[in-house]
């Protein structure tokens, strides 16, 4: 136990020395800067699910709004988001802001605001949605960077 305590109190001395010293290239900075854009224009297109999934990592994982069960692998995220048989809906607009980008390495994380709005295509009626999210993206064998965790949560819907 008393070795677990060191190795604590190491970790917090040193842990603020090495974020200061560690931070993205400017190569990296500028791929990663455009991927929440991306994924908004994924959303937005009428290949949706080929368009967003190829932004994610094999084993990403989401994590939804207000505690919902996270879910891991690429398949099992595409399959949350469009499952079978679900109600046709059309994505009527959609900003994603990103406010704060960093990272070292091979790993980094995004976060900031989005809103939605979007209405099922067998209904007039409109569901709108605003909140926060976070991404953590890890850098591929190939140099892309790829969405490994997304995380958001937003206030309760709004329908008009």
């Amino acid at each position: 136990m008393r070795r677990h305590a060191q190795l604590m109190m190491l970790l917090m001395l040193v842990a603020p020395a090495v974020a200061a010293t560690c931070k993205l290239t400017p190569a990296d900075e500028q791929h990663l800067r455009p991927i929440p854009a991306m994924y908004r224009d994924a959303w937005l297109t009428p290949q949706a699910q080929n368009n967003v999934m190829r932004l994610f990592a094999d084993d990403a994982v989401i994590l939804p709004a207000h505690g919902t069960a996270f879910t891991q692998g690429k398949a099992k995220v595409a399959a949350w988001w469009w499952p079978p048989n679900a109600r046709p809906f059309q994505i009527l607009e959609f900003t994603i802001s990103l406010q704060k980008l960093n990272g070292c390495g091979e790993v980094a994380y995004g976060w900031g605001t989005q809103t939605l709005k979007w209405k099922y295509n067998d209904e007039e009626k409109t569901i709108s949605q605003a909140g926060t999210f976070m991404m953590v993206f890890r850098k591929q064998a190939d140099g892309r960077w790829l969405i490994s965790s997304f995380m958001w949560d937003d206030q309760p819907y709004v329908i008009d």
